[in-house]
């Protein structure tokens, strides 16, 4: 977890180890805020590291997804899909689900999108 402000670079590695990882936080994350949505982020995400990252290219083969866009979608599906066991419900920002994870709506028919107009300035 960064203490800077703005868009990072770093992104999850999609193993299944990650989702355990995952799945762990946000486990903790629900026993401390019981609301129903869990809001993930999931804008901007700068997807170099898995462009040159090898293992990620193989578990993209692996998985059968054409590119780093649709594995920002399927790593939202995955999400959405661990809390919706725990009865919760994903909310993302809107530009995860564009054109990444345009699997929002239709491959995440149960996550919620949040909505924001023009840019964040900086404090």
């Amino acid at each position: 977890m960064s203490a800077d402000w703005g868009v990072h670079a770093y992104l999850l590695n999609v193993d299944e180890r990650t989702f355990g990882f995952v799945g762990d936080v946000l486990a903790e994350v629900m026993e401390l805020f019981p609301g129903r949505y869990i809001h993930v982020g999931g804008d901007e995400a700068i997807k170099n590291q898995w462009k040159a990252s090898p293992q990620v290219q193989a578990r993209m083969r692996q998985l059968g997804i054409a590119n780093e866009d649709a594995l920002q979608g399927y790593f939202m599906q995955r999400l959405e899909i661990l809390l919706a066991a725990h009865g919760r419900k994903l909310v993302g920002w809107t530009r995860s689900s564009t054109p990444a994870c345009r699997r929002m709506p239709p491959s995440c028919p149960g996550a919620a999108a949040g909505c924001r107009r023009g840019r964040a300035r900086r404090p």
